[in-house]
């Protein structure tokens, strides 16, 4: 080989050798440029998503601003809106702020009358009543509630009057045993004539006896109704002390025949006085008489209140003071029965 072949072929070696190298910083400088190219993207997409979050807070604040002119105007429209009061069609305009904040330090103190039993509850009320004619200066103020409160007062007493009363149901009840005992009686008494020595006597009986089974069919007169058996007393005496007058005399009867004619006739007189009393009775149900009252009374107590925040507690110091007092001697009341409720049950259990 000639030296200028060798030499040739060293150059060429060369030229590949550079070409080699070249191609490696190409793939250097492109594999920089990609890098470089995802930092970009990177970059960019974190500008993107900080505008977004920087939208969404905007939107947010711009949000709660709508939100809090909706309470504020809220709040306003609710402060020149009438409250109905007591259904007696008034309209006392009252802030809002009542509702939402607590700016007072005396108020009427809570209590749930309607664990108060009827003598109790009747007796607050009327407390309540009383105590507000004390203080003059409120009859301006709550003048519709306290005429709401006063008229269901008054027909919480006439039902209080009238279960008062109902113990008419038990004296007819011992007025209907008192005349059941003798006409047992007067059973026994015939039944024990006919087996009397003397003829006659036994034979009066027997007749006596007839007429008694024939009220007694198809069951004893004592086991009828209240009013069906005053009836079939009263027709089983017309027979007794008309038509078999004397076999009744003659069989020994007579007392029993006129202790059971004023028995009936009392029981009859018992039940005429507790129809009457029935008929009297007030329209209206003890129930639904308390739950008006309790109406009325909260009424009264959410207007006071109202009217402490509006015009300062001084004036309604005195009153709040004193009812506040009547309303802790009551709650205790409650508390005292609600104890011996749990004491009885223990015991019991």
């Amino acid at each position: 080989m000639s030296g200028q072949t060798v030499s040739q072929e060293k150059q060429s070696a060369v030229t590949l050798a550079t070409a080699n190298s070249q191609e490696k910083q190409s793939a250097v400088t492109l594999a920089t440029a990609s890098s470089q190219e995802k930092q970009s993207a990177v970059t960019l997409a974190t500008a993107v998503s900080q505008e977004n979050q920087s939208a969404v807070t905007l939107a947010t604040a711009s949000s709660q601003e709508k939100q809090s002119a909706q309470t504020l105007a809220t709040a306003s429209s609710q402060e020149n809106q009438p409250v109905k009061t007591s259904g007696i069609g008034e309209n006392i305009f009252y802030p809002s702020v009542i509702h939402s904040k607590k700016l007072y330090t005396m108020e009427i103190k809570s209590i749930s009358t309607r664990l108060l039993n009827l003598a109790l509850h009747l007796q607050f009320v009327n407390d309540t009543k009383s105590l507000i004619t004390k203080f003059p200066f409120l009859s301006s103020k709550i003048a519709p509630q306290y005429a709401a409160f006063c008229a269901s007062i008054e027909k919480e007493d006439l039902c209080y009057k009238v279960i008062r009363k109902s113990d008419l149901s038990e004296s007819k009840e011992s007025a209907d045993h008192a005349r059941d005992a003798v006409i047992t009686g007067l059973n026994e008494a015939v039944r024990t004539a006919i087996r009397h020595f003397d003829p006659a006597v036994s034979e009066a009986a027997k007749r006596l006896k007839i007429v008694l089974d024939t009220y007694n069919t198809p069951k004893s007169i004592a086991l009828l109704s209240y009013d069906a058996e005053t009836v079939a007393v009263a027709n089983l005496l017309q027979e007794f002390e008309g038509k078999y007058a004397a076999d009744v005399q003659t069989a020994g009867l007579t007392a029993w025949v006129t202790e059971l004619h004023g028995r009936n006739d009392a029981f009859d007189r018992l039940t005429k006085a507790y129809n009457e009393q029935q008929a009297a009775k007030p329209p209206f149900k003890m129930k639904d008489v308390r739950n008006e009252t309790d109406k009325a009374y909260r009424n009264i107590v959410f207007v006071i209140n109202a009217l402490i925040v509006m015009e300062g507690e001084t004036e309604y110091t005195p009153f709040v003071t004193e009812l506040n007092e009547l309303i802790k001697h009551y709650a205790g009341l409650i508390a005292q029965h609600a104890g011996r409720n749990k004491a009885k049950k223990s015991s019991e259990s």
